[in-house]
């Protein structure tokens, strides 16, 4: 599985740096859940928790391990382990424009 960095919709720009998405080669859309696996140590893994989409690289590829209705879990050849929700492109974000 080869997946690719990519920006979701107008509303990306109004929430947390910390919500990564991925498109497939399909055009399938999914959200980035959790950092690498196994962190470094706990300060590195809380900062990585805090700027996800810095550290989280353009291209993920490697072999699916875990695949479920709701996510799917992809090794790296590094060994990290990384899951995604899947059918991200339905995830909603929160509308602050109707707050005003």
């Amino acid at each position: 599985m080869k997946l690719t960095k990519t920006a979701v919709k107008v509303a990306m720009s109004l929430i947390p740096n910390d919500i990564v998405f991925y498109q497939d080669e399909n055009k399938n859309c999914y959200r980035l859940l959790k950092v690498p696996y196994p962190p470094l140590d706990h300060r590195e893994a809380l900062d990585m928790a805090v700027c996800l989409a810095k550290y989280a690289p353009e291209i993920i590829e490697g072999e699916i391990i875990e695949d479920n209705p709701k996510t799917v879990h992809v090794k790296d050849a590094n060994n990290n382990v990384w899951i995604f929700q899947k059918n991200a492109e339905k995830y909603k974000f929160w509308d602050i424009t109707d707050k005003f």
